[in-house]
């Protein structure tokens, strides 16, 4: 054989090895190159996001006092029946008598906030340091509970041996 032909067989081998050999796992390096950069940025993206959420994690944790006092003071659900029963009890701690509950009213709210208000009246029997304490201690109370309304009434008990004070009271709370 010629040496011109050994030397293009040589030739043309060389290029075909590196056209159909190198240059596809040449390529390939280079995207998978490109895959880890892309990877790698979506990770340290990741981490910075969990960073984050564990920044505020540590926030939230902090603040679980507030939190719950607000989920106290706004309940998910309307509990009438547990603001009732802790007028009730404030009332009886304090020396006041609930004689009778009126009308109970549940309206939303206009602004859309999805908190509902409810309104309603008590009628209560005692003396005025005892009312006086009474509001102090719904006052105090994690619950939202405002008072509306405040009508006295002072009568004769000839039982209790001096007067006796008719309160009425129209409260209203807020609920989720």
């Amino acid at each position: 054989m010629s040496k011109k032909f050994i030397i293009i067989v040589s030739l043309l081998s060389a290029v075909l090895i590196v056209f159909f050999g190198i240059l596809p796992r040449y390529s390939e390096a280079v995207s998978l190159k490109d895959q880890e950069a892309a990877k790698t940025t979506e990770l340290r993206q990741q981490e910075s996001y969990l960073e984050e959420i564990k920044i505020l994690s540590r926030e939230i944790d902090s603040r679980a006092e507030g939190l719950k006092k607000t989920n106290t003071a706004l309940p998910e659900e309307s509990d009438l029946l547990s603001v009732l029963n802790f007028i009730v009890k404030s009332g009886s701690q304090n020396g006041i008598i609930v004689k009778n509950i009126g009308a109970i009213l549940v309206n939303p709210l206009k602004d859309g906030s999805g908190l509902e208000e409810v309104s309603f009246d008590l009628s209560l029997i005692g003396s005025y340091p005892s009312f006086r304490n009474f509001l102090t201690s719904l006052e105090k109370s994690s619950r939202i509970i405002s008072i509306e309304k405040v009508f006295i009434n002072q009568e004769d008990s000839a039982e209790e041996g001096g007067a006796a004070i008719t309160f009425g009271l129209k409260l209203k709370t807020l609920s989720y």
